[in-house]
């Protein structure tokens, strides 16, 4: 993150961790953190854009001492998405299941790991980071969320998929 964050992009070699066989969220995670060289790592899904103040991200993960740290996107009335619950530390406390909710906090994707706290725990080759991980591990681990406001999309329904095409012409010019 350290590099990525403040060296303005510099020009990096590329690694990609293959995966002979589907390893899980977790297990894709856990097999790319391997090939890090930093402490703290960026991780960011696939299928989903949030346009989170990277810089500021950090400094909350810094400040707080977190080995996990995960970016909140603000919703209103939805049911597509689980909750994150958390404390007035920013601790995580829990996460909920999808149901309909007027107004909460949604994992929207974006993550700084603490490369060598996450890889200590011995993971299984194939997990989940949410359930495995986030899940059971909430409240008892130093795992802190931060809300930032902005632009969300997860691309995991044709209808967002084809906003997005939309969205990204005005966002990205």
């Amino acid at each position: 993150v350290e590099e990525f964050v403040f060296n303005n992009y510099p020009e990096k070699n590329i690694a990609f961790a293959i995966e002979e066989e589907p390893l899980g969220t977790g297990g894709g995670i856990a097999n790319a953190l391997k090939m890090c060289h930093n402490d703290a790592v960026l991780v960011i899904n696939g299928d989903t854009f949030f346009n989170v103040d990277y810089q500021l991200f950090y400094k909350q993960h810094l400040h707080h001492n977190s080995d996990f740290s995960i970016a909140l996107k603000p919703m209103k009335n939805f049911d597509r998405y689980g909750t994150v619950l958390y404390d007035h530390q920013h601790r995580i406390t829990a996460f909920k299941e999808k149901e309909f909710k007027e107004e909460g906090n949604i994992n929207a994707g974006v993550y700084i790991v603490e490369k060598e706290v996450f890889l200590e725990m011995n993971w299984p080759e194939k997990f989940s980071m949410e359930k495995d991980f986030m899940e059971k591990y909430a409240g008892s681990f130093l795992m802190h969320a931060f809300p930032f406001d902005n632009y969300f999309i997860d691309i995991g329904i044709p209808e967002d998929f084809q906003r997005a095409q939309q969205d990204f012409k005005s966002l990205f010019k």
